[in-house]
């Protein structure tokens, strides 16, 4: 059997922590990209989604190279399967 990176799960204080990083990481911007472009929806810390690119059912972690602070509209567009998450070209996951 292939070796795979074991899954990385974090409980509700590094969920917070992780949540955190990401939402300083986007200077308060959506980070996922748009034909190309970074989407321009200014998010807020009560309104922004914490979104898995590679889904956790599907074997994603929870880690900082995984998620992405997106705006409800972009999140919404990736778990109904209308426009995959994709961050924007200048993202680095750890700045």
């Amino acid at each position: 059997m292939p070796w795979r990176r074991p899954k990385i799960r974090l409980g509700a204080a590094g969920m917070r922590e992780l949540r955190t990083f990401v939402f300083d990481r986007s200077n308060a911007q959506c980070e996922n990209s748009i034909d190309g472009e970074r989407c321009d929806t200014r998010i807020y810390w009560g309104s922004f989604h914490l979104a898995h690119m590679e889904g956790r059912g599907r074997g994603g972690s929870d880690v900082p190279e995984n998620v992405l602070a997106a705006c409800p509209k972009c999140h919404d567009d990736d778990t109904h399967h209308r426009r995959k998450l994709e961050p924007h070209k200048e993202w680095k996951p750890i700045p």
